[in-house]
């Protein structure tokens, strides 16, 4: 599904990256639902924020790093994850999405978009501000608390 995106040039992916980003943390600000299971996939958008932007400064460094096949298919996988986080976000910060969607469902995206967003960040060899056991561990939390907020 990811393949759509150009990775010809790379200042369309970090433009996508960057865009999407910005919007996820909009639709927090605005979020009216589901804050806490919104939160782990905000902190994750905001940790590579600034990493993004200091790509962005750097282009011969980036514009080096997608020459490697390896690196622009990670890229390309990494705008498509952040593409459908953004996505997610809006769809469960509303109260009649997240209801017809059913917990079950939102559980099983949210565990997919959060393993995939950790995957990408590593393969593209970001930093991560908080320990991979703990911060799974935190999102199971938030999920639950929400879902079982909605289920009352």
């Amino acid at each position: 599904e990811f393949e759509a995106l150009d990775a010809g040039n790379h200042i369309p992916l970090i433009s996508i990256i960057t865009t999407n980003v910005d919007e996820i943390i909009e639709i927090d600000k605005n979020a009216q639902y589901n804050k806490k299971l919104c939160r782990a996939l905000i902190e994750r958008a905001t940790s590579v924020q600034l990493k993004i932007k200091i790509l962005q400064r750097r282009k011969q460094e980036i514009k080096k790093r997608l020459e490697q096949n390896e690196y622009r298919e990670s890229f390309k996988k990494f705008a498509y994850v952040v593409i459908k986080t953004r996505n997610f976000v809006a769809n469960i910060t509303q109260f009649q999405s997240f209801k017809l969607l059913g917990t079950i469902k939102i559980k099983e995206d949210f565990l997919q978009l959060t393993n995939l967003f950790d995957n990408c960040i590593k393969m593209l060899g970001f930093t991560v501000v908080i320990g991979d056991e703990e911060l799974k561990d935190i999102d199971v939390c938030s999920l639950e608390e929400d879902l079982n907020e909605m289920n009352e």
